[in-house]
């Protein structure tokens, strides 16, 4: 009798055992189910997951699944902020572009540490010269420049480059791409 009791003990542990294997393993394959297919180019478009607890109560795994819920939220969330964003600087790139133009006049940014040049468009345009073919080599830009003059920005640069000056500004002449002064 004993030997009885103890494998219907054994038998219903080993039901419960079963019963909550199946339980837990369904609940992390639906997780792990939605978790793969979500799409980040497409992140608004993801449901939230539910994944409720073994008799509606609240475990391990629905924690993870409200977390995982809150992380996709939060990263809706940072998308709209950052499609804000990028548009702020679009359209504030086209305000600048217009009134470069409506000035005649255009910018440049060196960085020292690449030794890389960025014009703007309506440099480009002032300059006569095409924006494609631009490498973004200073090397480039100082060829642009009449001999003449070279040594003065070459200077202003290096002073840029070794930290004694945060920027500088100077007036040089430019050849166009036609060659003229």
């Amino acid at each position: 009798i004993f030997i009885l009791n103890a494998l219907g003990v054994l038998g219903v542990a080993l039901t419960v055992f079963v019963v909550f294997q199946f339980l837990f393993t369904r609940r992390v394959v639906k997780l792990v189910g939605h978790t793969e297919g979500i799409d980040l180019a497409l992140v608004e478009e993801v449901a939230p997951v539910k994944v409720e607890g073994a008799l509606g109560s609240e475990d391990e795994i629905s924690a993870l699944a409200r977390a995982l819920n809150g992380l996709v939220q939060r990263i809706k969330e940072e998308l709209l902020q950052r499609r804000a964003s990028e548009a702020r600087v679009i359209h504030e790139k086209e305000i600048l572009h217009r009134s470069q133009e409506m000035a005649r006049m255009g910018n440049w940014e060196y960085d020292p540490a690449t030794r890389n040049i960025m014009l703007s468009e309506e440099l480009f345009t002032l300059l006569d010269r095409d924006p494609a073919p631009f490498d973004g080599e200073i090397e480039t830009v100082l060829s642009w420049v009449p001999n003449k003059d070279r040594p003065f920005l070459i200077r202003g640069l290096r002073r840029v480059a070794e930290g004694r000056e945060k920027r500088f500004s100077m007036e040089h002449r430019v050849l166009t791409s036609g060659g003229e002064i």
